[in-house]
């Protein structure tokens, strides 16, 4: 695992962003997987997650902090539609860009988790 600081004037930045997402399947229950590409100083790397793993990052920040990002809500029907999955990996973006952005939930290790481990 990479060391991890805080973004200060002596610590290197840390910098996610969602960037491509597919669609895979177990049976008859298809679902989304969102590629995150992070980058620290000259490292750079990706983390494969589904919005359930999203879910579970914000609810360890609240539980932790008493507050959390909000996140872009489910969605019962057609959340499979190419231009749904687009506006939800646009609402996680901005979830994760807030995370990132306050320091106190950039502080939190289960954003440090989230973003290292191949799999949360």
């Amino acid at each position: 695992a990479l060391s991890w600081t805080l973004t200060s004037a002596t610590s290197m930045a840390v910098s996610a962003t969602f960037t491509a997402f597919h669609t895979a399947s177990t049976g008859h229950n298809p679902f989304t997987v969102y590629a995150i590409t992070v980058k620290m100083g000259n490292e750079a790397w990706q983390v494969f997650r589904r919005y359930r793993d999203c879910e579970d990052l914000r609810t360890k920040i609240f539980a932790r902090l008493g507050s959390a990002p909000p996140m872009p809500p489910k969605q019962r029907f057609g959340r499979m539609r190419e231009e749904v999955v687009e506006n939800r990996m646009s609402g996680l973006n901005e979830f994760l860009q807030l995370c990132l952005s306050t320091p106190m939930y950039a502080a939190d290790p289960a954003l440090k988790q989230f973003l290292n481990s191949p799999s949360p």
